[in-house]
């Protein structure tokens, strides 16, 4: 145990060592119950990083997870202007700009976004900041700021969320994706994957009570949480992503993936019965129309 401020809360309280991986060390915050790395810092170089990215490419297309169709069944703001920071390959802004919305997603990964605009026939992503797409705007606000398994990711969520301030309007939304630390099977996925949901993939581990403080902090208040639902057959799709040989085509590991999760569903029933929340979460937030000074 030792006393520090928390990256996350701000607040000098006592944090507990975690564990240790690699290079990193990683404490929780007794206040806001965070859990972080010790450095907070990440390199998207780093192998380990391209490892849980592999099948990136080849899969757009499926990238259509559980927090996007649920986000759209929402209908918030139908019709708004919508901007999705890490786009990837653009899945998402296609489905939502299908649904109404007008929507565009920014990337820095060029690769992902040339790979998207050919599959989708689209130009609405850009391989590019969030900041230089605004600014080439001329600062026109959104009405929606999308972060899909972005948060986690990140050294300086303070810094971050004060720049997306600056794309919203008040009263605007910004819609989170994140790993559910307080569920049994996130922290079995952890285990078994080995990289994913550790430095330097993910930097921060986030639970309601940790997201809730963060947002508060920043002007934004939860309208909605949700988890998706207890299931195991959810981890099988990116454990094939991980560790499929490669000389396997895409088609062939999505066929064995979807296969297996029909033999192992059966236990979805019984994890369904002990286990309340899944890994995954959905946080809607929205900006206040003043904020306190």
């Amino acid at each position: 145990m030792s006393d520090n401020a928390c990256p996350i809360c701000l607040e000098r309280c006592s944090q507990r060592f975690v564990e240790r991986k690699w290079e990193y060390s990683i404490y929780e915050c007794s206040n806001c119950t965070v859990q972080y790395s010790v450095p907070l810092k990440s390199d998207h170089t780093d192998k380990r990083i391209r490892k849980g990215y592999r099948r990136r490419l080849e899969l757009v297309g499926n990238y259509i997870g559980w927090a996007h169709r649920e986000f759209l069944k929402h209908d918030i703001k139908t019709g708004g202007r919508v901007l999705e920071i890490g786009c990837g390959t653009g899945d998402f802004i296609f489905l939502a700009n299908k649904q109404g919305y007008n929507a565009i997603g920014v990337d820095l990964d060029k690769d992902a976004v040339l790979v998207g605009r050919t599959h989708w026939k689209m130009d609405f992503i850009f391989p590019m900041h969030a900041e230089e797409y605004f600014l080439q705007q001329g600062g026109k606000r959104f009405d929606i700021v999308c972060l899909f398994a972005v948060l986690e990711h990140l050294s300086n969520p303070h810094f971050f969320f004060k720049e997306i301030k600056k794309y919203l309007n008040i009263g605007g939304y910004v819609i989170l994706e994140v790993p559910n630390n307080d569920s049994f099977l996130t922290k079995l996925y952890r285990k078994v994957t080995r990289v994913i949901d550790y430095p330097p993939q993910h930097l921060l581990r986030w639970n309601k009570k940790s997201i809730e403080i963060f947002l508060e902090l920043h002007g934004f208040e939860v309208v909605m949480r949700k988890t998706c639902e207890p299931t195991i057959t959810d981890i099988i799709p990116d454990l094939y992503k991980l560790y499929s040989p490669s000389f396997l085509k895409t088609a062939t590991v999505m066929r064995l993936s979807g296969f297996t999760c029909k033999i192992l569903s059966h236990l979805d029933f019984i994890v369904k019965r002990f286990v309340k929340e899944g890994r995954s979460q959905l946080v809607i937030a929205r900006l206040a129309e003043k904020e306190e000074k």
